[in-house]
C-alpha cells in the first residue's frame, strides 16, 4: 500500500471514528422507536435532557449518562410521557415544577444519584403515578406531605439513602405494605401512615426499623396485627393505631414494647379486653382505648377483676352493652 493511500484510508478511520462518537453521543429522534425512545449509555454521557426528539414520545430512557441538574423546561416538550428512567446519572438537584406538566406519568426513575433533597412540589399533579424509585441516593429528609395525592401509588423506592429521621406516608390510599418495604432504612425515627386504607400489617414489616420512636398507623382500615409485628421496635415511644377496624386487642403484638410511653387504640370495634391486656395498658403512662363498642358482660370479668381504680384508662371503658348496661362505665 502506498503512503498516500495508507493516508487516506488513517483518515477515513478518523472521520468514521469521530462520526460514530457523535451519535453515540447525541439522542435525536432517530433514536426512537415509535414513541419509545432509548437515549441510555450515550457516552461519554449526555450532560442534559435532549430536546429535539419528537413531541409525542411516552417512553423516555435516559439512564447511565452525565446528568447533573434537572430544570421547570426539561420536560415541556414531552407531555405525554407515561415513563422516564433518569437512573444512573449524576443528577444532584431537580427544580421547582420539573415534572408539573407530565400528568399521565406511571413510572419514574431516579435511582442511583446523588439527590440529597427533593422539592416539596416535585410529584404535585402526578395523580397517576404508580412507581417511584428513589433508591441508591442520598436524601437525609423528605418534605412534608410530598406523597400526598399519589392515590395510586403501588412501589416506593427509597432503599440505600441517608434518611436518618422522618418519614411520612400519609393520605396516599396505601391498602398494604409489602414486608420490605421499608428495607434499608435502619436509621429512621418517625414513620407516618396515619389516614390510608392500610388493612392489615404482616410481621416483618418493621423488622429493619430498629430505632424507630414514633409510629403513626391512625385513620387506616387495620383489622388483625399479627404477633411479632413490633418485636423489632425496642426503642418505640409512641404507637397511635385509633380510628381503625380491629376487633380484637393485640395482645401478642404490644407484649414485648416496653418503650412505649403513648398508645392510641380509641375508636376502633374492640368489644372484650383479657385479662393480660391489663398489665400492658397498666405498664404504658399515656393509654387512650376509648370510644370502642365495649360488652360488659361475662367475657370482661377476669379484666374487671384486675382494676382497682388506679389508672386513668379505667375511665374511658363505657359499656355499650348488654343493654341494661350501656353508657355506664366498666368500674361501676
Amino acid at each position: 500500500m502506498s503512503d498516500k493511500a495508507r493516508r487516506m484510508l488513517v483518515l477515513l478511520l478518523i472521520i468514521l471514528k469521530e462520526a460514530g462518537l457523535t451519535a453515540a453521543q447525541d439522542c435525536s429522534s432517530s433514536s426512537c422507536l415509535s414513541s419509545i425512545c432509548d437515549c441510555s449509555n450515550r457516552l461519554p454521557g449526555l450532560t442534559s435532557v435532549p430536546q429535539d426528539l419528537l413531541a409525542n414520545i411516552t417512553w423516555l430512557d435516559l439512564r447511565g449518562n452525565a446528568i447533573t441538574t434537572l430544570s421547570q423546561s426539561d420536560f415541556s416538550r414531552y407531555r405525554g410521557l407515561i415513563m422516564i428512567h433518569l437512573g444512573s446519572n449524576q443528577i444532584s438537584v431537580i427544580q421547582n415544577k420539573t415534572f408539573h406538566n407530565l400528568t399521565s406519568l406511571t413510572h419514574m426513575y431516579l435511582n442511583k444519584n446523588q439527590l440529597t433533597s427533593l422539592p416539596a412540589d416535585m410529584l404535585v399533579g402526578l395523580g397517576d403515578l404508580r412507581s417511584l424509585d428513589l433508591d441508591d441516593n442520598q436524601l437525609s429528609s423528605l418534605p412534608a406531605d410530598i406523597f400526598v395525592g399519589l392515590g395510586n401509588l403501588e412501589t416506593l423506592g427509597l432503599h440505600n439513602n441517608q434518611l436518618t429521621h422522618d418519614l411520612r406516608l400519609s393520605q396516599n390510599k396505601l391498602s398494604s405494605l409489602p414486608v420490605d418495604i421499608f428495607a434499608g432504612l435502619g436509621n429512621l425515627k418517625t414513620l407516618v401512615l396515619g389516614e390510608n386504607d392500610i388493612r392489615s400489617i404482616e410481621a416483618g414489616t418493621f423488622s429493619d426499623t430498629t430505632k424507630l420512636h414514633y409510629l403513626y398507623l391512625g385513620n387506616n382500615k387495620i383489622k388483625t396485627i399479627t404477633a411479632g409485628t413490633f418485636q423489632s421496635l425496642p426503642q418505640l415511644q409512641t404507637l397511635h393505631l385509633f380510628s381503625n377496624n380491629i376487633s380484637t386487642f393485640p395482645l401478642e403484638p404490644l407484649s414485648n414494647l416496653s418503650s412505649v410511653s403513648n398508645l392510641r387504640l380509641d375508636l376502633n370495634q374492640m368489644e372484650t379486653l383479657p385479662a393480660m391486656a391489663y398489665d400492658i395498658l397498666a405498664s404504658i403512662p399515656t393509654v387512650s382505648i376509648d370510644n370502642n363498642p365495649w360488652q360488659c358482660d361475662c367475657s370482661m370479668l377476669p379484666f374487671r377483676q384486675r382494676m382497682n381504680g388506679s389508672y386513668p384508662f379505667e375511665d374511658q371503658i363505657t359499656c355499650a352493652g348488654p343493654s341494661n348496661f350501656t353508657g355506664q362505665f366498666l368500674r361501676n
